[in-house]
């Protein structure tokens, strides 16, 4: 509840306060608007598509409606939770339901596109940063840190030892650590699937991909003012800038 208050104020604080929010939503086209969430749907379409590529290399048929169900369910729960924390855990929970895959493989695969998703945005986020410094010198350190956020919980993750010390300080019965260790391992499997170049190249393909339609969803709102192509740049900047 207190990150949709903040959401709406900041926006209303950017159109001159919360009338001016009110008539800007009012004034938009039905048609448009009915554009935008068709490019939303579209993006989660091809990320439906990445999804199915990431199980299929786990070893796991997932049919595409599927996969479109838990990229939208993960959505939803992304809406209902702060930050979107919801939104990997229910795609997990989609994902293991109709696969049968284990909890650590499931995550493993929604973590990852999670991880693709940052890792696109904070390439084309520092991109477009160095030729702005130093006025864009914020954008670049925050793409940075999203990049080295990642890398060091995935770092944790595969550091036997501290899941050790984690599961002796929680006092995990052994059966249960056994299982806990069990899905980590999963995980990490899942992740490692990045280790095989042709994978990887298909998984940042779909995953630009995806960012490009996502982007349109608020270039058809804006292009009557600013053109098709400015008004496509300014608004993947804007995805990329929501993803970090």
């Amino acid at each position: 509840m207190g990150l949709a208050v903040f959401s709406v104020l900041a926006m209303a604080l950017l159109v001159g306060g919360l009338r001016g929010l009110s008539e800007s939503l009012s004034s938009l086209d039905p048609r448009l608007l009915a554009a935008a969430t068709g490019f939303i749907l579209a993006s989660d379409a091809v990320k439906a598509v990445r999804l199915q590529l990431i199980m299929r290399e786990a070893g796991y048929r997932l049919r595409f409606r599927h996969a479109l169900a838990a990229r939208l369910l993960g959505r939803f729960m992304g809406f209902l939770t702060p930050g979107s924390v919801g939104a990997t855990p229910g795609r997990a929970a989609v994902v293991g339901a109709y696969t049968g895959a284990p909890l650590g493989t499931a995550l493993g695969a929604s973590v990852l596109e999670t991880l693709a998703d940052s890792a696109m945005a904070a390439f084309i986020a520092a991109a477009a940063s160095v030729p702005l410094l130093p006025r864009s010198l914020l954008l670049l350190l925050l793409a940075f840190s999203a990049v080295g956020l990642w890398l060091l919980g995935v770092i944790a993750a595969a550091n036997e030892g501290l899941a050790a010390r984690l599961y002796r300080r929680m006092r995990l019965p052994q059966s249960l650590m056994e299982r806990a260790e069990c899905q980590r391992r999963l995980l990490l499997e899942a992740l490692g699937e990045v280790r095989d170049p042709g994978f990887s190249a298909k998984l940042a393909a779909l995953t630009l991909a995806s960012h490009l339609v996502e982007a349109g969803s608020a270039a058809v709102l804006v292009w009557g003012s600013y053109g098709p192509l400015r008004a496509l740049v300014a608004s993947l900047a804007a995805v990329e800038a929501a993803y970090i």
